[in-house]
């Protein structure tokens, strides 16, 4: 262990430059030839104390902030976050170095693979030493959806249930909890066919507890560690990781227990989910505060158009028809004015 190793007090991830190809008919993000490596430590950051300028800033802060604002659709913004703080290790992962969550997740896409060894999967052996690692889009994205569903569902569904004021003691809590556990663990072996009869007995509490799991399976992998202080004759303490996924779970986690949270942007062409670095913060960026003051100041004035053209309807119709369009992602007084009319006539 050198002295450098010794500061830090938490493993460190690596990154590099990557690409996406296509290898045998599956989509991989694979490490450029000649990419260089940089280590970093995933668990350090900081909420700047000004917002960004351009919705890009976000990415730029920490990887559990970035990960969580990704499309998981969108391949370009994959490789962004690739290319700004790595492949996520899903090899080295309790979930996603199981063959068969693996091959469910192919399954689920109609993608045909054989797997006999997960290595065969993550590592291209005709690479060289050091460029060998590689993850599959497929489960890259499955990791995405997972991690902002569990984030909807537990930054927002747990609080709207009243989880808390539901059991009147920690000790009733704990119980129910271990219950829930024990009833998904029996879940994982179900036919098809019975498992959504066996959901439904669940209650709404209880599919709240059900995240709770991901992000427990998740956290296997995280351990914590001790460091000798050789310059100030002390222990310190750290965590160790083996994959990026688990510290951005592990940086997730941590922000929840100081209180941090994840609220999305009120652009309502943003929708992003960021860290706000004040309460009183809607927006993730400057650009989307000036384009939401500007967006809401357009939406007077189509809305008085509408009620001007259309004064022969009730006001509260209009209305009606005039935000569901606005919600729907309409914009500009004509494409409005234009569906207005379709649907009056």
């Amino acid at each position: 262990m050198n002295s450098s190793r010794i500061k830090e007090n938490n493993s460190s991830w690596w990154k590099s430059e990557y690409e996406i190809t296509n290898i045998d008919g599956i989509e991989f993000i694979v490490q450029m030839k000649g990419g260089g490596r940089s280590e970093y430590d995933p668990l350090k950051y900081k909420i700047p104390k000004k917002r960004p300028e351009v919705q890009s800033g976000q990415l730029e802060i920490a990887p559990h902030i970035a990960f969580s604002r990704i499309n998981p659709d969108n391949h370009e913004e994959i490789l962004q976050f690739a290319n700004t703080w790595g492949l996520l290790g899903l090899r080295k992962t309790t979930t996603y170095s199981d063959i068969n969550t693996v091959s469910e997740i192919f399954d689920k896409h109609n993608v045909a693979i054989e797997i006999h060894k997960i290595d065969d999967l993550y590592k291209n052996k005709n690479k060289p030493q050091g460029e060998r690692d590689r993850e599959p889009v497929i489960v890259f994205q499955e990791a995405i959806r997972k991690y902002k569903e569990l984030i909807n569902k537990i930054g927002n569904e747990y609080k709207d249930v009243g989880f808390k004021k539901g059991f009147r003691s920690k000790k009733e809590l704990n119980k129910y909890m271990n219950e829930m556990i024990r009833i998904e663990d029996k879940t994982r072996n179900v036919p098809k066919k019975h498992k959504k009869r066996v959901e439904d007995i669940f209650t709404k509490k209880g599919q709240t507890l059900i995240p709770f799991l991901h992000l427990n399976e998740i956290l296997k992998d995280v351990h914590p560690q001790v460091f000798p202080d050789i310059v100030n004759h002390s222990i310190s303490k750290g965590w160790r990781f083996d994959s990026l996924l688990s510290a951005i779970y592990l940086r997730l986690t941590m922000d929840w227990e100081e209180g941090k949270e994840f609220i999305e942007c009120t652009w309502r062409k943003c929708n992003r989910l960021f860290i706000p670095n004040r309460k009183d913060n809607q927006h993730c960026s400057d650009s989307c505060h000036n384009n939401d003051k500007t967006d809401r100041a357009n939406q007077r004035k189509w809305l008085e158009e509408a009620l001007s053209e259309f004064n022969s309807h009730s006001q509260s119709k209009i209305e009606q028809l005039f935000n569901s369009l606005i919600e729907a992602g309409y914009s500009g007084k004509v494409s409005i004015l234009d569906e207005i009319r379709k649907r009056l006539y």
